[in-house]
């Protein structure tokens, strides 16, 4: 089954949209053209948002991306500093959790 026979067949209305990357003064010269699908409402609020704030769906969603991009490789960063510290050792001796009786044995729950 093709793909618009399902669409008809299911009711499934997706837009399909090809983001062209395009060198904009020579500033970026490796970029990749990708195929994005994206249903009729999330096209249309993407149209939308990216023509309030004065650029294109492609490059919105480039930047989306690279955002993404940059908050992984910092939380990866951070947590390889966080596992490189050795282990803090408590001091003092070890006690146990404390009793059932000792936690409720208050008035306030008689």
């Amino acid at each position: 089954m093709t793909d618009s026979a399902a669409a008809k067949r299911y009711g499934v209305n997706y837009t399909k949209f090809v983001v062209h990357s395009v060198r904009v003064f020579n500033r970026a010269p490796n970029l990749k053209n990708v195929t994005i699908t994206l249903n009729e409402e999330t096209a249309a609020w993407a149209r939308v948002y990216a023509a309030t704030h004065n650029t294109s769906v492609s490059r919105l969603v480039g930047e989306i991306l690279q955002q993404r991009m940059g908050e992984l490789h910092e939380y990866d960063r951070a947590m390889r500093r966080f596992l490189a510290k050795k282990p803090i050792k408590f001091k003092g001796p070890a006690k146990g959790y404390p009793k059932r009786d000792e936690l409720y044995d208050r008035g306030c729950f008689r």
